[in-house]
């Protein structure tokens, strides 16, 4: 299954829906699609991914991008993620982007 992207503008921000798999053969047109969409006016990006249902390091890669380059761009970044995605972040020790780093006392206890 391949990851389908649905672009929908709303106000000043930008929603993108993802479904299936974000990985090698996927990754590439989603970070193309999302950046292409992205410009100055823009001050949101909501990323629905609750319907991904594996991510790959390349789909993690092209999270990470796109994370990166909204907060280069002054972009609020909303990642709503699904378990799988959330585990493979939580794997690596990773927060998801747009969400508070943990603090001290939560990463010791884990």
């Amino acid at each position: 299954m391949h990851a389908i992207t649905l672009i929908d503008d709303h106000d000043d921000g930008l929603r993108l829906t993802c479904r299936g798999e974000i990985d090698l053969t996927t990754a590439p047109a989603l970070e193309r699609s999302v950046l292409t969409a992205l410009d100055a006016s823009r001050t949101r990006l909501v990323l629905d991914a609750t319907q991904v249902t594996f991510l790959d390091s390349s789909g993690l890669r092209t999270l990470m991008v796109i994370a990166a380059r909204c907060e280069e761009a002054g972009i609020e970044f909303d990642l709503r993620a699904s378990d799988p995605v959330r585990l493979v972040f939580g794997a690596l020790g990773v927060p998801l982007p747009g969400s508070p780093a943990p603090s001290a006392d939560v990463r010791r206890r884990a």
